[in-house]
């Protein structure tokens, strides 16, 4: 079956839930948040927030642990997508309410989803928006009561945002420092047999030195190691916990080269994003961005008309 043909399938059954009773679906957390995979992945912004809205409130009607102590990571995993989407909708406002409402809920389950959605959610706001100071400021294993050292891909993707935050902010010796623990962190991932999490950290050491040799002037030496990335990223399967890469490969090789005044090659890369992880805010911009510096001002016209859809 087709992706299209499989998504349509996902749809006919969201419609289907739809159209029962609310008391028969209402509290389903799980079946709520499960058809925005595919909203995710079509870039339906709306659909992604209409079913993790629910998908988060349910959860929270199901306590977990043995005693009921703990609110069900399910809820951290609906609030991650609606972080995600609102972003991708300029809704800057919307999202740092949800990142705040995850931040200030107590007892959250003290499992892998929600160490991963507690740092993945900062990382995003902070990076999705180039807010750099914020995200070189991230604090790793943060709440200290959760098993950190069970938890690599999620301090990775700390690290990550606070050496991307750093090498933005020219200050490259903090940007090595988080990519020496990126390596470290991949090191003891792939000891424990986690491979797929092991290449998503890897993934995100190759992204950050890549930014890091560019620093350097080491232009086509950044461009291999964004290039391993974009291959690595694309070959390794998204894992479901996340809504999409901290942020895409490609997407990251197309500001590396407007960086660099590629635009020929940021184009290129940005419509590959867009191909990949479809109605993204970033992508778009940039495509529109380097469409400009090409001189082709209907491709402009055309990615900006596609922003303002996304915002309205």
């Amino acid at each position: 079956m087709s992706i299209v043909k499989s998504a349509q399938r996902v749809l006919e059954i969201l419609e289907f839930l739809r159209q029962l009773k609310p008391s028969t679906v209402g509290d389903i957390s799980h079946a709520l948040h499960m058809p925005t995979h595919i909203y995710t992945r079509l870039g339906d912004w709306n659909g992604v927030i209409r079913g993790n809205l629910r998908a988060a409130q349910a959860a929270l009607d199901y306590p977990a642990g043995e005693h009921g102590e703990f609110v069900w990571d399910e809820f951290c995993h609906a609030i991650e997508y609606l972080v995600y989407a609102y972003l991708q909708k300029h809704d800057y406002a919307a999202a740092a309410a949800q990142l705040q409402r995850l931040r200030t809920t107590p007892r959250l389950e003290p499992s892998f989803k929600t160490a991963f959605h507690l740092m993945s959610t900062q990382a995003r706001y902070a990076l999705e928006r180039r807010a750099w100071n914020e995200a070189a400021q991230i604090v790793p294993r943060q709440p200290t009561d959760l098993n950190w050292d069970r938890f690599t891909w999620p301090e990775a993707i700390a690290r990550f945002a606070r050496g991307l935050g750093a090498a933005h902010l020219g200050r490259i010796n903090d940007a090595k420092a988080e990519s020496e623990r990126l390596n470290e962190l991949e090191a003891i991932t792939a000891k424990t047999g986690e491979e797929l999490f092991a290449r998503n950290i890897r993934v995100l050491r190759l992204e950050l030195d890549s930014w890091i040799v560019h620093l350097e002037g080491q232009e086509e030496a950044s461009i291999s190691l964004m290039s391993q990335a974009a291959e690595l990223e694309e070959s390794t399967p998204k894992h479901p916990v996340t809504p999409g890469p901290t942020l895409p490969a490609a997407e990251l090789f197309g500001d590396l080269l407007m960086e660099q005044k590629r635009a020929a090659g940021a184009l290129a890369a940005y419509q590959h994003s867009l191909k990949l992880y479809p109605r993204r805010f970033n992508s778009l911009l940039g495509a529109s961005r380097a469409a400009k510096a090409l001189g082709n001002a209907e491709l402009e016209s055309q990615y900006r008309r596609e922003l303002s859809e996304l915002i309205h």
